[in-house]
């Protein structure tokens, strides 16, 4: 089976093949990406998920961060 084409998201990805095309194809399906990710609106304040991926640092939070943190290393301990 040969690798995938030149110029393919799938390419840069799986191979991390840096070429001029990839990184142009990464590119273009980045910018979509954005895209569609900022038309689902803000992160809800007060999640695990908003402090991991949408870099939120107000109290509400770092809090529910600081929790679920808690749990997972409790968990982890106890195995």
């Amino acid at each position: 089976m040969t690798p995938a084409r030149h110029g393919t998201r799938y390419r840069y990805v799986r191979y991390r093949c840096r070429c001029d095309q990839c990184r142009a194809a990464n590119t273009a399906y980045m910018r979509i990406a954005r895209k569609r990710f900022a038309q689902r609106g803000p992160a809800r304040h007060g999640t695990d998920n908003g402090y991991r991926n949408y870099a939120c640092r107000c109290d509400a939070c770092t809090k529910a961060h600081t929790d679920n943190m808690r749990t997972y290393r409790r968990r982890k301990a106890t195995t």
